[in-house]
C-alpha cells in the first residue's frame, strides 16, 4: 500500500508539471486577442488556484480512492468467505451506488463550474487593485473597492460552500448506505 502511495504521488508531481508546462506553453503563445478578451483574473486563477488543486488535492483524492478501494474489496471479500448469501445484495447496492454517483457528478460539476467561474473576477478584482493602488487612494476609493470585493467574496463563498455542502450530502448518503450493508452482512451470519 505504501508502495502504491509513493508511485501516486510521483506519477501525480510529474502529471501536474507536465500540465503547468503545457499551460503556460499555450498562454505564451497565445495571440494579442486572447489577453484582450481574457480577463487577468482568469488567468491568475489557472495559474494559482487550478495548480495548487492539482499540486494539493489530486494526490490526498487518488491515496483516498486506493484506500476505499483497498478496503471495500476487503470488506466484499471478508463477506463472502464468512456469509456468503450476504452476495445476494450486492447487485442492489452496486445500482444505489451507480445511481448516487452519478446523481452527484451531475450536481457538483455544475456546483464547481460556478465556484471557478465566481474566482475569476474575484482573482481580476484583486489584480486590479493591487495594479491600482495608488489611483485608489488618491482618490479615496477604498469603500468602493472593498464593498465589490466583499459582494465578489460572497458570490464565491456561497458557490464553495454550495459545492461543499453536496460533498457532505453524498458522503451521508454513502453511509447510510454502508450502515444498510452492515446490517445486512450481520442478519445474515445470524441466520
Amino acid at each position: 500500500l505504501g508502495v502504491s502511495y509513493a508511485l501516486c504521488f510521483t506519477q501525480v508531481i510529474k502529471t501536474a508539471s507536465s500540465i503547468h508546462d503545457e499551460v503556460l506553453r499555450r498562454v505564451l503563445r497565445a495571440p494579442k486577442s486572447f489577453f484582450d478578451v481574457t480577463p487577468l483574473g482568469l488567468l491568475v486563477n489557472v495559474f494559482s488556484k487550478d495548480m495548487d488543486t492539482l499540486d494539493e488535492l489530486l494526490p490526498l483524492s487518488l491515496t483516498g480512492f486506493i484506500k476505499c478501494f483497498t478496503i471495500v474489496s476487503s470488506a466484499v471479500v471478508v463477506s463472502a468467505v464468512t456469509a456468503p448469501a450476504a452476495l445476494v445484495i450486492m447487485p442492489g447496492v452496486i445500482i444505489i451506488f451507480r445511481w448516487l454517483t452519478s446523481y452527484f457528478q451531475l450536481t457538483a460539476k455544475e456546483l464547481k463550474r460556478l465556484d471557478k467561474a465566481s474566482s475569476g473576477p474575484l482573482f481580476s478584482l484583486y489584480t486590479e487593485t493591487l495594479l491600482g493602488v495608488t489611483s485608489i487612494r488618491a482618490f479615496d476609493l477604498q469603500p468602493r473597492f472593498e464593498e465589490k470585493l466583499l459582494e465578489r467574496l460572497d458570490a464565491n463563498h456561497t458557490a464553495h460552500f454550495l459545492w461543499t455542502a453536496s460533498n457532505r450530502w453524498f458522503a451521508a448518503r454513502l453511509d447510510a448506505l454502508t450502515c444498510g450493508i452492515v446490517f445486512s452482512v450481520s442478519l445474515c451470519i445470524l441466520l
